[in-house]
This record gives C-alpha cells, structure tokens and sequence, in this order.
C-alpha cells in the first residue's frame, strides 16, 4: 500500500511510500539504450522524498528480466540477463548521488562471434557510478575477469571496462573469428581496458602474453616476411633458401613466446604484436580504425 506522509515547513517536504511498477523493455530501446529487448523491469520504491518542487532521494530496489537484447549498432547480444540491485539516491551538494548494492547473472553475451557464458558479477553503486565488480565468465576454452564502471548519473555516460584473461584458446579464437589466411594455436593470457562513449572510443590498452604451444600458419609467417622485405635473389617475390629453412616445412610454425601491446593514439588502436622463437622474431606494427573494428563486429555479428 503506498503512503503519502506531509512534513510542515518552506519548502513542503512530502515522502511517498510503498510504491510498485512494472514495465516492459519498450522505454529502454526508446532512449537508445538497446536496439531491441524483450523482458520485464520491476521498481519497488521503499520511499521517494520531494521537497518543493524537486525530488530530494529516494530508496528502493529494482529487478530487470532480460529474454533477449541486441546492444546498440548490433554490436552485441544477450540472452537470459538478470539483474537486481537495492539503492538509495540522494542529493548531494545539489548533485544525485547512488549507494547500492546486487547482482547480475546471464546465460550469454554475443558479440564478434566471441560468445561469453555462465556470466555471474555483482553491482555496486557509488556516488555518480554503477559498479560491475568480479564479473567472471567462460572465454574460449579460458576465463574471463571483469570490473565496469557506469556514468549512470553522470553527463554522456561514460563506460570504463577493465579485463583480465586467462588461458583463453587461439585454436579457438581462429574458429570462431575465422580472421582471413590466419590460423593460430596456443594460449594466451593478458589484461585491457576500455573507455567509451556514446560517440565511440575514448580510449584503450591492452597487453596479452602467449607462451604455451604458440604456432603461427606458414602462409601467413611467408606473407609477413615478404612484406618486411626479408628475401631472396629476386627482390623480394620469393623467400631465400635460408629463410625457407629457418620456418620450417610444417603446416604450422612453432615459437616459444608471443606478445601483443596495444593503445590508443591518434583516434587509432595503434600497437605491436611479437613472436619470438630461437632462429626467426617476427615483429608486426598494427593500426586499426575503431569505427572499423565496429563494423566488423556489427557484421559478424549478423553472421
């Protein structure tokens, strides 16, 4: 039952309570949020304050039940999302300020081919930010460990996204990104972040590490040798003898390290990645347009 409690003074201050709503996903996709979603969003308000004409605070507590939702641009999909968080909002300095706490768990996040399962985390709330902490998920054979910060009640809504990963497969990663004339094995392991906004990226980093049955395809290590100009007698067409030798007769070339480093500089994903092996390193510059690795994404993601 809700309850209205008037309190005499300048301004009135008047606290609701008992208050429940129910509602589709329609609003969500409505701001932009998601470009689609079916499921149910509950609010339970423990107490609204109002002083004035102003809403002052509020506690209460929410649950979201998400069937199915496509992030937006379709770089992303989620199935089987459940979240619930108790809250408390108030003004601070004339600034809303959240304190909170729950849970979020799914059954699957989609995006690039790379599919996230047995997703588990817990929420927090703090000041101007939701926090996602522990956020643990199955990657490719490997594990995934994750944190998020949400601007949820700051301008633009800044996202800041930090990862570790632990032995995630290459074998595997080749199967379901399928990258052009690429075919990979080993593990790898590493840690990045991610800044972004609704006008695309702010800013990034990332540092992986592979040393446990690194292989690389001939074809490609030929292709990256011929581009570096490291050749033989006919200026660069062929590889020398020598070189032939030195990778190898076998479908796939073996090295005993890898390293992959990359920021962002520029409004480019800009970095290194280096194989290491006693008779042959190969070092490869990469710069990558943001808006481009979106797309890619978007379009494998209708795949």
């Amino acid at each position: 039952m809700s309850e209205v409690v008037w309190t005499d003074g300048e301004p009135m201050e008047v606290t609701l309570s008992g208050l429940h709503t129910e509602s589709g996903l329609a609003p969500v996709v409505s701001k932009g949020f998601l470009d689609a979603a079916t499921g149910e969003a509950t609010l339970d308000l423990e107490s609204l304050w109002v002083s004035g004409a102003q809403v002052t605070g509020g506690t209460g507590a929410f649950s979201v039940e998400l069937a199915e939702a496509t992030l937006p641009g379709a770089v992303a999909r989620l199935q089987g999302i459940h979240a619930e968080m108790a809250f408390l909002v108030r003004s601070e300095n004339s600034t809303p300020v959240l304190q909170g706490t729950g849970s979020i768990a799914g059954d699957l996040l989609e995006a690039g081919g790379v599919k996230l399962r047995a997703i588990n985390g817990a929420l927090r709330g703090e000041g101007r930010r939701l926090h996602v902490e522990n956020l643990t998920s199955d990657l490719l054979g490997g594990r995934l460990v994750a944190r998020a910060e949400i601007g949820v009640l700051e301008a633009g809504l800044p996202v800041h996204i930090f990862a570790d990963l632990h032995d995630v497969d290459l074998g595997l990663f080749t199967e379901e990104f399928e990258p052009p004339s690429v075919v990979l094995t080993g593990k790898v392991s590493g840690n990045g972040a991610i800044q972004l906004s609704p006008s695309g990226f702010e800013d990034f980093e990332a540092h992986l590490t592979a040393e446990k049955g690194i292989t690389l395809n001939r074809g490609m290590v030929e292709q990256i040798l011929l581009s570096q100009q490291v050749a033989g007698v006919t200026g660069g067409k062929t590889l020398g003898k020598v070189v032939q030798k030195v990778i190898g007769e076998g479908e796939q070339r073996p090295f005993d390290r890898a390293t992959m480093d990359l920021g962002f500089e520029g409004g480019r994903i800009t970095g290194q990645a280096r194989l290491e092996s006693e008779q042959l390193n190969l070092t490869i510059d990469i710069k990558a347009d943001p808006e481009a690795l979106l797309e890619a994404l978007r379009i494998q993601q209708g795949q």
